[in-house]
C-alpha cells in the first residue's frame, strides 16, 4: 500500500483550503476556519461548544490545545473570545493578480508601440549583413511568418516558426542545385552509403566526451525528408559586419559520425589527396625532369615555368602551350603523322575479278598500293541507312584486302560491290551538295540524331575544307560519277537495303554501265602529283590531294588543331568497346583510335588523355571524353575540400610547393598503364606523393593558424548559380534572368 505523506485526520491536520484566495491574517496561528469567501474575518470564539446532556462541552481541536479547562459559559457561548484579523491574500491569489497584471501591461505596451508610424521599429531583431542589406525592411523576403499580420506572428511565437518555409525563401535567391536542403547539398542516398561504411569504423574510443554529452540531449532539427534549415547555421540580424558563414568546429562535428578535437592531432589521414584521378594532361613529371633538365638546368623546369595561380588564387593552373610545351614540342606537333590524315581515300580492288563474279562497280581507278578506306570514310559510312551494319562489319574485317576478290564469299562479294556503291554515292553528295551532306549524315538517325549540328561544329568539322579541292579529287578519280550514280540509283530506287539486292540488279547495272562507257570519251591521262612535294607545300596545315592513292588529305596546323579537335570529340562520343552484334570496333571506335596512335598527324594522345563516359546508347559500352584542357575549376563548382595556394607561398620560392608536393619515382610502364584509353582515371598515384596530415598541422593548429573546418571544406557541394542583386522598387531581383543585361560572366564567356 501507499504510505500518506500527511496525516490528515481532523485531530492532527487543518483544512488549508487552496483554493480559496484569502487566507486567516493572524501571524504564525491561523484560526482553523479562517475567512469566508468574501475574504472577511468570520472567527469570533475559539471553538463552537456543542450539548451533551444538559451541559455544554468545549468543542477545540486538538491542534489548538484541546478542550479548555475553563468551559463553555452557562448559555453555551464558547468562554474564549477571539479578536476580528484582517483577512489576506493566498500565495496563489496574489501570484495570479501579478501575471494578470503584467499581461495586461504587456499587451498594452505592444499595443501602444505597434500602433504608432514607427511600430515595427519597436519588435526590429537588429540590423542585416550587408550582403542582406537591401531588403532589411522586408522581412516577408526571409520570415513566412511576416506576411500574415500580428495574428500570425503571435501564432508563430507560440507554435514555432515553419522552418521549412523560411528556407525556401531562402532559396528563392541562393541556388544551390536540386539537394539544397539536404546535408551538403548531397543527395540522400548518397549520404546513406557514406554513414554505412563509416558506421563499420569504432568511433565511440576517440570521440570527444562532449559530443557524448550532446548525444544525450534533444539532437538535430531535421524535417522528415532530411531536409536542414538554412537557419541552423546561418544567424541573421546580428549586424552588417557579421559572417554568415563563420561556423565553430562543434557546430560542424556535432552532425559527422568523425569526431575529434584538433586537425593536428586527431584529424583523419588526408587519404591520396589531392591526387584522386590521373592528371588530365599526360606529363611525365620525373622523366622530364631526370632525362632532359640536367641538375644545372633544374631553375628552368621549375614548378612556376608552368603554373600560376588562377585570378581567385585558389587553384595553379598550367600555363599556355606556347609558353611551356611549345618550345620543345611545337615542330614535333606540326610533322607528326607521315602524309597526314586521310580523310577521304579509295581503296584498291580487282575491278575484272568483281565483274567476273557479276559485280559491276562502275569506273574504278588505279591504285598502286593496297590501302584500306579510311576510318573518315568508315565513320561517314555509317551514316549511310542503305548500308547495313553486316556489310560495314564484313569490310571492316577485310582491312585493306579488297582486291583479293576470288578469295572471298559470296556474301563478302556482295558486301564489297554493296560498300564500293556507297562510297561512290558518299563521294557524289559531297562533290554535289558539300558541307550539307557532311552535316546529313552525321545528324541521321544512325549517328546523332534528328536535327542539325551544334553551332560552330560543322565549320571545324571542314576547316577549310573548300570545293575546288573536293571537285578536283573526285572529278579526277571518277569523270562519270554523276553519270554513274544515275544508273546505280534508277535501278535500286525500290529497295529499301542495298541488302536486297539480287543477281538481276547487278545485270542491269552492268548492262547500263557498258552503254555509258560506249559514250564515255577517252580521259586525258593527267600527270602524276609527286606526293611529297604536295605535302611540302602545305607544311603549315591544311588540305591537299595525293592521285598515287587516290585520296584527300589533311595536315595538322599545329597544337589545338580544330579539325582535329572536333573529330575526335564527335568519334569519341559514340566510341565504345564493340557493335552489339560482336566484336569488331565501330566505325566511331576506328576513327577515335586511328587519331590517338602515337604517330598520327597532330599526336593528340601524346598529352591529352581520355576519360571513359557512361554510354548513353545501351550495350555500346562507354563514350570517350578527350581532355583538352588540364584541370581549371568551375567557377560555380563546389568540391568537400578547397585549398587556396596563393596565401601559402611566394611565387619568387618556388621550393616552396615540394613541401606539399614531393616527387615520387615511377616506373614508366606503369605511368603509360595509367594513361591508356581504357584505363579508368581515377584511382593512380604517378608522379607525387599524397600529403600528410602532419604537413598541414605544422601550421594549421589553435595555436597559429587557423584549423577551422571551414577554412578547408565547402559545406554546400555541387554546382552553385551566383546571385546579382541590385536595389529596386521592388526589393531584389536576379541580375542573370534581368532582360537584355549582360553580366560579368557573359562578359567573360564572350571575351
Amino acid at each position: 500500500m501507499s504510505r500518506r505523506l500527511q496525516d490528515t485526520s481532523f485531530e492532527r491536520s487543518q483544512y488549508e483550503r487552496p483554493n480559496r484566495d484569502h487566507i486567516c491574517g493572524r501571524t504564525g496561528d491561523a484560526c482553523p476556519l479562517g475567512p469566508d469567501m468574501r475574504g472577511s474575518c468570520i472567527t469570533t470564539h475559539q471553538c463552537v461548544p456543542y450539548r451533551e446532556g444538559d451541559r455544554w462541552t468545549c468543542a477545540r481541536p486538538k491542534p489548538f490545545g484541546g478542550a479548555c479547562d475553563e468551559g463553555p459559559l452557562p448559555d453555551g457561548t464558547c468562554c474564549n473570545a477571539v479578536p476580528t484579523c484582517q483577512p489576506k491574500l493566498s500565495l496563489r491569489a496574489t501570484r495570479g493578480r501579478i501575471v494578470r497584471w503584467v499581461v495586461a501591461m504587456t499587451v498594452g505596451l505592444l499595443a501602444l508601440g505597434l500602433a504608432g508610424s514607427k511600430g515595427l521599429d519597436f519588435v526590429f531583431p537588429g540590423p542585416l549583413t550587408h550582403q542582406h542589406g537591401t531588403i532589411e525592411n522586408d522581412c516577408a523576403s526571409c520570415h513566412s511568418a511576416a506576411t500574415g499580420g500580428p495574428a500570425h506572428w503571435v501564432n508563430t511565437a507560440l507554435a514555432g516558426n515553419d522552418r521549412a518555409s523560411d528556407s525556401e525563401r531562402c532559396l528563392g535567391c541562393h541556388n544551390l542545385g536540386t539537394s539544397s536542403n539536404l546535408a551538403h547539398s548531397v543527395a540522400s542516398k548518397d549520404l546513406a552509403r557514406t554513414t554505412e561504411r563509416l558506421q563499420t569504423r569504432d568511433l565511440d574510443s576517440s570521440r570527444p566526451f562532449r559530443f557524448t554529452l550532446a548525444k544525450l540531449g534533444p539532437g538535430i532539427p531535421i524535417q522528415e525528408g532530411g531536409e536542414l534549415a538554412c537557419a541552423l547555421c546561418h544567424q541573421e540580424h546580428l549586424g552588417p559586419d557579421h559572417n554568415l558563414t563563420a561556423l565553430a568546429n562543434d557546430q560542424c562535428q556535432v552532425c559527422h559520425l568523425v569526431q575529434f578535437n584538433t586537425f593536428a592531432d586527431d584529424h583523419p589521414p588526408l587519404g591520396d589527396y589531392p591526387y584522386g584521378r590521373r592528371t588530365r594532361i599526360a606529363f611525365n613529371h620525373q622523366s622530364h625532369r631526370e632525362d632532359y633538365y640536367p641538375d644545372e638546368d633544374r631553375e628552368v623546369f621549375s614548378c612556376v615555368g608552368c603554373h600560376a595561380p588562377e585570378p581567385t588564387g585558389r587553384v595553379m593552373t598550367v600555363k599556355a602551350f606556347d609558353s611551356t610545351c611549345g618550345s620543345c614540342h611545337d615542330e614535333n606537333v606540326r610533322s607528326s603523322g607521315k602524309g597526314g590524315a586521310a580523310f577521304l581515300n579509295l581503296p584498291r580492288i580487282d575491278l575484272r575479278g568483281m565483274r567476273d563474279v557479276g559485280i559491276d562497280p562502275g569506273h574504278w581507278p588505279w591504285i598502286k598500293k593496297s590501302v584500306a578506306p579510311s576510318p573518315f570514310v568508315n565513320f561517314l559510312l555509317a551514316g549511310d541507312d542503305r548500308l547495313s551494319n553486316e556489310d560495314r562489319q564484313a569490310v571492316a574485317n577485310m582491312g585493306k584486302d579488297f582486291d583479293n576478290i576470288a578469295g572471298k564469299t559470296r556474301f563478302e562479294q556482295l558486301a564489297i560491290g554493296r560498300y564500293l556503291w556507297s562510297l561512290k554515292a558518299l563521294l557524289h553528295d559531297l562533290r554535289e551538295d558539300g558541307h550539307a551532306s557532311l552535316e546529313a549524315r552525321l545528324v541521321s538517325a544512325s549517328m546523332l540524331g534528328e536535327g542539325a549540328l551544334p553551332d560552330g561544329l560543322l565549320s571545324d568539322l571542314t576547316h577549310g575544307l573548300s570545293r575546288e579541292t573536293i571537285a578536283s579529287a573526285i572529278d579526277g578519280w571518277f569523270p562519270e560519277l554523276a553519270r554513274e550514280m544515275a544508273v546505280f540509283t534508277d535501278v535500286t530506287q525500290d529497295l529499301d537495303a542495298l541488302e536486297d539486292m539480287e543477281r538481276k540488279h547487278w545485270a542491269e547495272i552492268n548492262r547500263r554501265l557498258r552503254e555509258l562507257a560506249k559514250q564515255r570519251a577517252k580521259p586525258t591521262q593527267a600527270g602524276r602529283q609527286d606526293k611529297s612535294s604536295e605535302e611540302r607545300w602545305v607544311r603549315e596545315g591544311g588540305w591537299y590531294q595525293t592521285d598515287r592513292d587516290r585520296a584527300i588529305r589533311y595536315r595538322s596546323s599545329g597544337h589545338a588543331d580544330p579539325f582535329l579537335r572536333a573529330w575526335l570529340d564527335v568519334a569519341g562520343s559514340f566510341a565504345h568497346t564493340g557493335d552489339a552484334a560482336g566484336d569488331t570496333p565501330s566505325a566511331a571506335e576506328s576513327l577515335f583510335n586511328g587519331l590517338r596512335k602515337s604517330n598520327a598527324t597532330g599526336s593528340c594522345a601524346m598529352c591529352h588523355s581520355a576519360d571513359p563516359q557512361p554510354s548513353t546508347r545501351g550495350a555500346l559500352g562507354p563514350s570517350r571524353t578527350v581532355n583538352w584542357r588540364p584541370f581549371e575549376p568551375a567557377p560555380n563548382q563546389k568540391l568537400p575540400t578547397e585549398f587556396r595556394h596563393q596565401p601559402h607561398f611566394s611565387l619568387d620560392n618556388a621550393e616552396v610547393c615540394d613541401t606539399c608536393h614531393s616527387m615520387r619515382e615511377i616506373d614508366a610502364d606503369e605511368f603509360e598503364e595509367a594513361y591508356a584509353d581504357d584505363a579508368e582515371p581515377s584511382g593512380h598515384l604517378l608522379n607525387f606523393a599524397p600529403i600528410q596530415r602532419q604537413v598541414c598541422g605544422d601550421c594549421h593548429s589553435q595555436t597559429a593558424a587557423d584549423d577551422d573546418c571551414v577554412t578547408c571544406h565547402n559545406y554546400h557541394l555541387g554546382e552553385t548559380q551566383p546571385i546579382y542583386l541590385s536595389a529596386t522598387s521592388g526589393g531584389t531581383r536576379n541580375m542573370q534572368e534581368a532582360d537584355g543585361e549582360t553580366t560579368e560572366e557573359d562578359e567573360n564567356e564572350e571575351e
